[in-house]
């Protein structure tokens, strides 16, 4: 009597867990650039400029260049997400004032020419005043001090104000991922308020003439 087999059961196998990016498998992690550019100062000179990929693994944020996990990046870029296009349109405002201005200064005959090659272009910079914005007119550089323009400070002066609050939100999320320190975040905030400390003190201070 044939003796018929039976099938094999069926092998039954455990999913596979994916396993988490580290810092040596995450491919997007391994691209972002190292660096040790002064973030802080970048963002109170140009906050609208921020972008995600040159504060991940500063120095500033991230002394120790610790792995930040995706939902950190994403958090980072969702701050940033949600503070630009307000930061683009008072960069706008100081912009725009600053055209107007120069120009109503220039056509009273309040702006001073300015060749930086020359060796009285010093004394040229100590006749503008401490803080002098420069534009090219007919292919000359002219200087004028920024005391002499209200509507410009005060948008310059709300972008600052704005840049420094960005500064804090993200020191928040690079802390709670786990880069920096209390005591780094307490620096961090120091070095904030002393850079914004030290242009208001231009704004105020004069040049001796």
């Amino acid at each position: 009597m044939a003796v018929v087999a039976s099938p094999l059961a069926p092998v039954r196998t455990q999913p596979v867990e994916p396993t988490e990016p580290t810092a040596d498998t995450d491919e997007e992690w391994r691209g972002l650039r190292v660096s040790k550019n002064d973030v802080v100062r970048e963002i109170l000179a140009a906050p609208q400029n921020a972008r995600a990929a040159r504060l991940l693994r500063n120095v500033t944020f991230n002394p120790r260049d610790s792995y930040l996990r995706a939902a950190v990046r994403r958090d980072v870029g969702a701050v940033l997400a949600h503070a630009l296009p307000a930061l683009k349109s008072i960069a706008s405002d100081f912009q725009s004032a600053r055209a107007v201005e120069f120009q109503q200064l220039h056509a009273e005959g309040r702006t001073t020419a300015v060749d930086l090659r020359a060796f009285d272009g010093a004394v040229a910079l100590r006749k503008i005043g401490a803080d002098p914005t420069f534009s090219v007119i007919d292919g000359v550089t002219y200087g004028v001090g920024m005391e002499l323009m209200p509507a410009t400070q005060e948008a310059e002066n709300r972008l600052r104000e704005e840049a420094a609050a960005l500064c804090g939100r993200l020191a928040d999320v690079f802390a709670a991922g786990g880069t920096l320190t209390s005591e780094e975040m307490e620096g961090l905030a120091a070095r904030t308020r002393a850079l914004l400390g030290r242009k208001r003190a231009n704004d105020s201070a004069a040049w001796p003439r």
